[in-house]
């Protein structure tokens, strides 16, 4: 097996790309695929768009987990969020559900930042889920005082979020 973590940037790039060949095989590719990634959501690379929508068009399993990466680091520019959300959308695997989640509530914090979201109970109810503390909490200062508290309670009523996120919006105040 290969040692994924000590393979450059270039090469990872490389075998995910590729079909499996040889002493490769989708398992490589998959390792690889999230090795390369998880250097950018780190911090560690930037990229370029047509780099993620070719690692979408892999297919590979842990696209999902890779684009909801990106999205819960808000490292997906505001101007592709739609566009990359529905090229994850085409996938329709189960795997990829996880970053069509990230990326949706990624959408809602930017129309939230930009004064453009419609926070119905719906649309508040839909950021209490698993994973989403962040948004949570990125949403919360954008919200008017009864929402706010409307998010409030459903944080603290949901079993979604650990015991520091819902410190944290109990904390929070205007």
């Amino acid at each position: 097996m290969t040692e994924f973590t000590d393979l450059p940037d270039s090469e990872l790039i490389r075998i995910y790309l590729d079909s499996p060949v040889g002493s490769l095989n989708r398992c490589d590719q998959e390792e690889a695929l999230w090795e390369y990634w998880s250097r950018i959501i780190d911090g560690n690379l930037s990229f370029e768009h047509d780099d993620l929508v070719s690692a979408i068009a892999t297919g590979l399993y842990g696209v999902g987990n890779v684009v909801g990466g990106l999205a819960k680091s808000d490292l997906i520019p505001e101007r592709d969020v739609v566009q990359v959300l529905d090229m994850v959308s085409s996938l329709g695997t189960a795997d990829a559900e996880w970053g069509r989640r990230m990326l949706r509530a990624r959408a809602m914090v930017i129309d939230a930042r930009h004064g453009h979201a419609d926070w119905s109970t719906s649309a508040l109810r839909s950021l209490v889920g698993k994973g989403l503390g962040w948004a949570v909490l990125e949403v919360l200062p954008t919200l008017r005082c009864s929402d706010a508290q409307y998010l409030v309670d459903l944080v603290s009523g949901s079993s979604e979020f650990p015991k520091s996120i819902k410190r944290k919006v109990r904390e929070w105040r205007p």
